[in-house]
């Protein structure tokens, strides 16, 4: 009766292992085609330039500093304003948004050799060269639509969950 119930559990942590395992690999293999069908959504990823001239604010579109910082200087410069911000976004520019953000930690007690640094203006010039150093964009580097914009971009996508949950 005992050699039954040992069966039986084995039998169940076999089939329970070989399901997590087949639904990793399934995981695994949909995550390219993803990026794959973003791509194919939205085109492919891309630095756009993002500085407005002072004919495009007149003509009605957005303006940085009249409707966009004030909005990051009231919620997101208290934590992303300086270099050891979390993820390296600098919040308090438009260069430091263009720039993005990284996964590299800025304070790594395990790191016996100094990183090499990334200060705005001075270890990288261009959205390009910040791509090649590991930064990710935070904003939307595909087609230029609401729908894109939307979609692609990191900022949008917490404003939208802070405002569905204040």
């Amino acid at each position: 009766m005992i050699f039954n119930g040992v069966k039986f559990r084995l039998a169940t942590i076999f089939l329970v292992l070989t399901l997590i395992s087949a639904c990793t690999n399934v995981y695994q293999t949909m995550v390219p085609k993803q990026e794959q069908s973003l791509a194919q959504l939205y085109g492919e990823s891309s630095p756009k330039p993002r500085f407005l001239n002072q004919a495009s604010t007149d003509a009605g579109l957005m303006s940085y500093h009249k409707d966009i910082k004030p909005i990051l200087d009231a919620r997101c410069v208290a934590c992303h304003a300086c270099y050891d911000a979390p993820c390296q976004l600098k919040l308090g520019s438009p260069v430091g948004i263009d720039r993005g953000a990284t996964k590299q930690l800025v304070y790594d007690g395990g790191r016996l050799s100094p990183a090499p640094p990334t200060r705005l203006f001075i270890d990288a010039n261009t959205t390009e060269q910040w791509r090649e150093k590991e930064f990710y964009p935070v904003l939307n580097e595909r087609i230029n639509s609401k729908q894109a914009a939307l979609h692609n971009s990191l900022l949008a996508n917490l404003l939208h969950l802070k405002r569905s949950n204040p």
